[in-house]
């Protein structure tokens, strides 16, 4: 199990997406919401997480 810090992640999916956003919106809109789910799931940004684990509960409760 590979743990990265919640703010490196958040710092990639918001790289990213600003440059999806013109040739993948849809994509880049599902980064954006996976950034407001770390943040409110995790405030300490600092915590390290298993990041394939957490976009899988993400996507769990997405569905829900």
């Amino acid at each position: 199990m590979f743990e990265t810090p919640v703010s490196l992640v958040i710092k990639s999916h918001l790289n990213d997406a600003m440059i999806e956003i013109q040739y993948n919106p849809e994509l880049a809109q599902s980064r954006l919401e996976f950034v407001k789910y770390l943040v409110h799931m995790f405030p300490n940004t600092d915590t390290e997480i298993d990041v394939k684990e957490v976009h899988k509960q993400f996507k769990l409760s997405k569905s829900n």
